[in-house]
């Protein structure tokens, strides 16, 4: 990495949040990250909305925000007003990344495990897509002989590196606390090679940008995160739970030793940035907001609806696809198609809708929507339970494809799209959430030490990461270089400068694409299994 002028690294946590690092790097489970965070610059960085991961991983990678870069959940309608979804892959990016921009102004770079990037982009570089199954990884990869390569790797496991779906499965089924130590370790070993690949990559063919997302902070707390964050911990644990407990440390412990790695390898002229797509915490009870809308009258369910108690039974690709046949379409005007979404869609006449109604009534109905939702009560505590809401044109400049209304929860967890007779149930234990604050630190040559700065938005990332290269910053890109993090003789020597808009996605080549069905329903499992669907 330190071979290339200008060498710049990407770390991404997914997940990450200081109301974890911080108890661990306090403890000094994680002294490399500490000493970073200490001799750096460290902030708070706002996700999208809402703060999932496509989305805002993709925002990291395109320097614009889910209007303008088409990403907006797993899924996606096949058609404005469609009721019948699909899973997003990179052909729905609808604007330049990074990766291609590099590659138009000579630059190399590497880009590990962040979704969204099947089928691989062409780049001068290295791509490997993240969010693919093991069996499926080779073709996720750029260039198309990369994987010939890594097996040359000591130690690599094509099997690891992918998604091991019977592990993963006890996210659905739950992890029994004798099998907590082998998940938890998977999960390492997972993080692990990936950590192999770049480092192998940095060794070999060392780029100007070398970025890396490590799942396993996300995957973790949403199982974990009552034996991981010190305000849920039991009172009174059972000695299983501080055996798991040691086991999280321990995987943090290595996550950290991986990291510090990466820095000694990249040396004292690097600039390194170390952020997260999101944060978490914790929610004890679940909205079911479909049930909230037929209470409302905005909503009929079918004659037979798949309630929470019987569950969805099958979750393949053709179930999402036929989620529509759990409700009366005559007699819905307003619905939520996704979990993840945190979305409500309006029914329009003409936009390949037969019922809901008409264009010419959209803007009236769409603001007593909002009004009649912001009104829901928790029946315990009284108090609203969707504390902030969004409207398309608010959230998503306008995309015909985004929820026409989304919304935040008091708690910020994900809701429910079955039916049920409660609006509001308990989960069976505190669980991880995602928020919409993440993690930001930076380290390096002309960067600040010991700095305090303002929160910084996820869209400054692709800004900075240009600026820290010697690139100036588009000029269609949304957000700004966060000039408050760096010495101000560095930005006196090296101003800040705007280029030429990004390409057009369309002049772009980007290969075919279908996914296979195995491999969607893999997937699909996966996402269930993270509470992501119901």
């Amino acid at each position: 990495m330190t071979d290339k002028k200008n060498s710049t690294i990407l770390i991404g946590l997914d997940g990450a949040t200081f109301s974890i690092l911080d108890p661990l790097m306090k403890a000094g489970k994680m002294p490399c990250l500490s000493e970073f965070a200490s001799s750096g610059v460290r902030t708070e960085l706002a996700s999208t909305i809402p703060p999932i991961t496509p989305p805002a991983w993709t925002s990291i990678m395109t320097g614009k925000g889910p209007g303008n870069h088409g990403i907006f959940d797993f899924f996606r309608p096949e058609s404005p007003g469609s009721h019948f979804l699909r899973l997003v892959n990179s052909k729905q990016i609808t604007c330049e990344t990074i990766w291609s921009l590099l590659t138009r102004q000579g630059f190399q770079s590497t880009c590990l495990n962040f979704p969204v990037m099947s089928p691989p982009i062409p780049i001068s570089g290295y791509s490997i897509s993240g969010f693919v199954t093991w069996r499926h990884l080779r073709q996720a990869c750029y260039p198309p002989d990369l994987m010939d390569t890594l097996k040359r790797i000591p130690g690599f496991d094509l099997k690891i590196i992918g998604h091991n779906f019977s592990l993963e499965e006890k996210v659905i089924v739950g992890c029994p606390p004798e099998e907590a130590e082998e998940w938890i370790r998977y999960h390492t070993l997972k993080d692990r090679q990936w950590f192999l690949v770049l480092q192998y990559l940095a060794k070999t063919d060392p780029c100007h940008l070398s970025a890396i997302v490590f799942d396993s902070p996300d995957r973790l707390q949403h199982v974990f995160w009552h034996l991981l964050d010190n305000s849920c911990y039991p009172g009174h644990p059972t000695e299983e739970e501080k055996k798991i407990r040691e086991f999280l440390y321990d995987h943090y412990c290595q996550l950290d030793r991986m990291i510090a790695e990466i820095v000694s390898t990249a040396g004292p002229r690097t600039n390194i940035f170390i952020v997260s797509d999101h944060g978490f915490g914790p929610s004890y009870e679940r909205l079911f907001l479909n049930s909230c809308l037929e209470n409302l009258g905005y909503l009929t369910w079918s004659e037979k609806p798949v309630s929470v108690e019987e569950g969805t039974g099958d979750v393949s690709m053709d179930a999402i696809r036929r989620h529509g046949q759990l409700l009366d379409w005559s007699k819905t005007t307003a619905y939520v198609d996704t979990p993840s979404s945190n979305g409500v869609r309006i029914n329009v006449i003409g936009r390949n809708c037969k019922y809901g109604i008409n264009s010419s009534d959209y803007g009236s109905f769409l603001e007593k929507l909002r009004k009649d939702l912001e009104q829901i009560k928790h029946p315990q505590t009284g108090n609203p339970v969707i504390t902030r809401t969004w409207t398309r044109n608010e959230a998503f400049s306008g995309s015909e494809l985004a929820p026409d209304l989304t919304i935040q929860l008091w708690d910020h967890g994900l809701v429910s799209t079955l039916k049920s007779n409660s609006i509001i149930k308990s989960r069976s234990q505190c669980t991880g959430v995602h928020y919409p604050n993440g993690i930001f630190m930076a380290k390096g040559p002309g960067i600040r030490r010991g700095a305090k700065v303002d929160i910084l938005n996820i869209l400054d990332v692709a800004p900075l990461l240009l600026y820290s290269l010697g690139l100036p910053v588009p000029e269609d890109y949304e957000g700004n270089v966060p000039v408050d993090i760096f010495d101000p003789d560095v930005l006196k020597k090296k101003p800040v400068k705007r280029g030429e808009s990004t390409l057009p996605v369309d002049n772009l080549s980007i290969p075919s694409f279908e996914m296979e069905k195995e491999e969607r329903d893999e997937i699909i499992d996966r996402l269930k299994g993270l509470g992501y669907l119901d």
